[in-house]
């Protein structure tokens, strides 16, 4: 579903030649250059699907592979390094086109079949990959927010996750464990 609302998105960016506020990024830099993403893994996620599906689609014709992956032949990155529980699947299924890569987990699951309905949204004669592509790079926004401390963006995760979507017992779980590492001091902890 929210594949197809993120479609939707692009389509009435595309029909009305205005741009498209996609929601709020709440990170934390780590290292230069180094973003962790807080609040708005899945928005990110979602877009790279777009992407290498626009840059594995037939009809591109532009060289985007930068901002799938960036560095030197040999020592790329990815430039959206998923978590833990996805990012090999992610790297081998969706990045390197690797099918003998076998979803495992209801994760790995959303990530292909969000990338299959990206590929067949593109195949179809009236969606033009550049058009598309144009509208992530030039018409969608998005707000980036970098807390001061690790200590307000813990709490910031805490209370955003606490609105709107009804959490399950783990989630909350987990977003406690992160806010009590990160106010706490305990990086190892806040990491696993």
């Amino acid at each position: 579903r929210q594949v197809g609302d993120f479609i939707d998105d692009i389509e009435r960016a595309i029909q009305s030649g205005g741009s498209h506020f996609t929601g709020t990024i709440v990170g934390n830099k780590t290292r230069e250059f180094v973003l962790e993403v807080i609040d708005g893994q899945q928005r990110l996620t979602t877009t790279m699907l777009l992407l290498k599906s626009i840059q594995d689609s037939k009809s591109n014709t532009a060289k985007i592979g930068h901002l799938i992956r960036r560095g030197n032949a040999g020592n790329e990155r990815l430039v959206l390094k998923p978590n833990r529980e996805v990012e090999s699947f992610y790297r081998r299924r969706i990045i390197e086109n690797d099918d003998s890569a076998t979803p495992e987990v209801a994760s790995h699951h959303s990530l292909v079949d969000a990338k299959a309905l990206f590929d067949e949204w593109l195949m179809k004669d009236e969606v033009d990959a550049s058009i598309v592509l144009n509208v992530l790079l030039d018409k969608l926004f998005f707000i980036l927010f970098l807390p001061p401390s690790d200590n307000e963006a813990g709490l910031m995760f805490e209370v955003i996750n606490n609105r709107g979507k009804s959490l399950s017992q783990l989630e909350k779980i987990k977003n406690y464990l992160i806010y009590f590492a990160t106010v706490n001091r305990k990086h190892s902890l806040r990491d696993e």
